[in-house]
């Protein structure tokens, strides 16, 4: 048995029932890469853990866990984003609430199982969305299929060079320190570049000056090895994926490719910004109704919510409109193509996201789930968990 294999079995709840499974296809292709380019030993499973993660071993062994349900959950948010072009028909928006709100129920399940009881309970709330059917018209669906694979396959390429990245940053010390002082240089010329009117004027179409100016500041002051880490391991991966598709795809432009990975990034980001937020906001009302933290403490934990996690996106997402802005001058189209549908457009309100959001992180919401899940006893807990993997299909 591999140090992995070893990991797997003691640290984390496998599926005995994938919902899903890499086809033999991605994995030949993402094992080639992690293997024959990193020298990492590919591995996929689907667990409770959900994201991806590369460990390394003290005997130097190194593996890449490429977890299939971060996936199932990923691409069940996907296809629901391309719909926004018919949620003025009720059934269509019924349908997309619904829907997100039974994914998120689905993670939840999952990533609250140091908390049985509780896991058990967001388990059957899930289950009782997955009885209930909603009227809906599945052509609108697939009118996007084939956009949405594709596009799937784009965030599983940036996704295999970002966790990759990771690996190679510790192993390498002399590069990781290059990389680093190379970005300090890039953050000072980006806030100089983040001045100049033109280019500025394309940014506030999605932040505001204060909030470019304030997230500027903070990363050059801040002295956070582990933030400084992620955004080195973004924009890696983010020249990689650049370059795999530039050498894989020649029927792609140039220009196709960076507006498409351009594209695809941002809802990555929205994603993983949607999941650690109702992650850590469901730990922290668990926490306040156990008693471990006083009502003021929660309040204070609530209002700094994933800065580091905002910080690294806005700064990421700035850097690559730069690069992006410097190489293709006379095409600013590039930035603002919405070829998958993943987009929204500047200034409207994504309702169905931050309304299903909203309602599913409020303290209310996990009160009522909460309260319930305390009715189990002693003995009843210890089995929670198996009525959750029933619930959930596992």
């Amino acid at each position: 048995m591999t140090p992995a294999e070893r990991f797997l079995k003691n640290a984390r709840n496998i599926a005995t029932n994938p919902l899903i499974q890499e086809s033999v296809e991605y994995t030949n292709i993402f094992t080639g890469i992690s293997e024959g380019l990193f020298g990492v030993k590919f591995i996929g499973t689907f667990s409770s853990n959900v994201f991806p993660e590369t460990l390394k071993f003290s005997d130097g062994y190194k593996c890449l866990i490429w977890d299939s349900a971060y996936w199932y959950i990923f691409s069940n948010i996907m296809k629901l984003y391309p719909l926004r072009q018919y949620e003025h028909i009720k059934s269509v928006a019924m349908y997309m609430k619904h829907q997100l709100k039974k994914v998120l129920f689905y993670f939840l399940s999952l990533k609250t199982e140091n908390y049985p009881a509780l896991s058990a309970e967001v388990s059957l709330a899930y289950r009782k969305l997955s009885d209930k059917t909603v009227k809906f018209n599945h052509k609108y669906l697939e009118n996007n299929k084939n956009k949405i694979n594709e596009a799937t396959y784009f965030a599983k390429i940036f996704c295999l060079f970002h966790e990759l990245n990771h690996i190679k940053n510790i192993e390498d010390k002399d590069d990781f320190n290059r990389k680093s002082k190379d970005l300090t240089k890039l953050f000072i010329g980006a806030e100089k570049l983040v001045q100049d009117t033109s280019f500025l004027d394309m940014l506030l179409g999605y932040y505001t000056k204060e909030a470019i100016d304030k997230a500027f500041k903070q990363i050059i002051s801040s002295n956070n090895a582990e933030l400084e880490e992620e955004i080195i391991s973004d924009m890696c991966a983010f020249h990689d994926t650049i370059s795999f598709f530039e050498q894989n795809y020649p029927t792609l432009s140039v220009e196709e490719i960076y507006s498409r990975v351009y594209e695809v990034l941002l809802f990555i980001n929205s994603v993983n910004f949607m999941l650690i937020q109702i992650c850590q906001q469901w730990n922290y009302h668990y926490k306040l109704c156990v008693k471990i933290i006083d009502v003021e403490t929660h309040s204070k934990m609530m209002s700094e919510l994933n800065n580091d996690t905002l910080l690294r996106f806005i700064i990421t997402d700035i850097l690559r409109r730069i690069e992006t802005y410097e190489l293709f001058k006379e095409n600013e189209d590039i930035l603002h193509t919405n070829f998958y549908g993943l987009r929204y457009g500047v200034g409207k309100r994504n309702s169905f996201v931050e309304d299903t959001v909203n309602s599913l992180t409020s303290a209310n919401q996990f009160a009522e789930i909460y309260y319930d899940s305390s009715l189990y006893s002693r003995e009843e807990t210890k089995n929670a968990l198996n009525v959750r993997d029933i619930m959930i299909g596992w």
